[in-house]
């Protein structure tokens, strides 16, 4: 892994290191899993009630990283980040399939604390790497199928975290 690309000084820097570790175990986690567990959760759990889950946590997301961004720089500073409405619309009418959203839950996440804690060429090799090798590790899956647009997917997520985590401010 790559060195921080500041000294762990507070809980803050540990927990936001904690939670990146544990964001990239779920990827090839929810790769193994995802096919059985989104078989269970549509058996359970109606299809758009787990759209509307997914699309109310892109919406946490984004407000939580607004609320950050007003209480560091301001209310105007946080107008940056109106491209988001677009997107997040996008995302929430554009992807029929509700598995697609979770690429930009979780990848937007990947993308943001990777960003915050490593140098912007250690992040963006991570993201390219991650992406690329999620996609090859779902390839030989049996019930799982490698997708180049899924890597797509998670690039842009990733870049859209990413853009997220400059805006607020790199370094915490």
């Amino acid at each position: 892994m790559p060195q921080t690309s500041h000294v762990l000084k507070n809980a803050a820097d540990w927990k936001m290191l904690l939670l990146w570790w544990a964001v990239y175990i779920c990827i090839p986690l929810l790769s193994y899993f995802g096919r059985p567990l989104q078989r269970f959760s549509e058996s359970v759990v109606e299809r758009g009630t787990i759209s509307t889950a997914i699309s109310a946590l892109l919406i946490g997301l984004v407000t939580g990283s607004i609320i950050l961004i007003i209480r560091r720089h301001g209310l105007l500073y946080a107008l940056h980040l109106l491209w988001l409405v677009p997107v997040l619309v996008f995302i929430h009418l554009g992807l029929p399939n509700f598995v697609e959203r979770i690429h930009f839950a979780l990848f937007g996440l990947f993308g943001f604390l990777s960003l915050r804690l490593f140098p912007t060429a250690a992040a963006l090799s991570l993201y390219a790497l991650i992406s690329i090798l999620d996609e090859v590790f779902q390839w030989v899956l049996p019930d799982r199928v490698g997708d180049i647009r899924d890597v797509f997917f998670n690039l842009t997520a990733c870049l859209i975290g990413a853009a997220v985590a400059w805006i607020a401010g790199k370094q915490s």
